[in-house]
């Protein structure tokens, strides 16, 4: 399905072929070349590539789900993985996803608060941090405005 000009051209769909092919059952090869599909805005492939089962991985297939209409799924990802400890990290991500919402997956503002409040918060005076306080507002508006909203109805 690519164009003429990309199936054989070096970096194009024959090369990306044998490098699926010489990967093999080599999960480091296979996470190298889901980085590459990535990079080529290849999402599926790079699903069908990537170790979903490597701690490591979470945030990349959780987000590699949510970006190809798979709220629900990133999310379950997510929990299945990370649900007794999460980094900073995750916890951000997980509850911006929960936040938005997506296909199929209402927003759900309040598990997202929930989640940025238990943490772990980034270190006060960081760029993280500041980048929490940032998606905490985003949080806090989402919750006010879904709390509006039901009481509109």
């Amino acid at each position: 399905r690519a164009p003429d000009g990309r199936r054989d051209a070096p970096g194009g769909v024959a090369a990306l072929v044998e490098q699926f092919a010489a990967a093999g059952d080599d999960r480091g090869a296979r996470d190298r070349l889901a980085a590459d599909l990535i990079e080529r805005g290849q999402l599926e492939l790079a699903l069908e590539c990537i170790d979903r089962d490597a701690r490591k991985n979470v945030t990349t297939v959780s987000l590699l789900l949510f970006h190809t209409g798979r709220t629900h799924d990133a999310i379950a990802h997510f929990e299945r993985l990370t649900a007794d400890d999460r980094t900073t990290a995750e916890v951000f991500q997980l509850a911006w996803i929960l936040c938005e919402g997506g296909p199929g997956y209402a927003p759900e503002p309040m598990r997202a608060l929930e989640l940025v409040q238990r943490g772990p918060a980034p270190a006060a005076g960081t760029p993280e941090h500041t980048l929490w306080q940032q998606l905490l507002q985003r949080v806090e508006f989402a919750v006010e405005s879904a709390r509006v909203q039901a009481a509109d109805r």
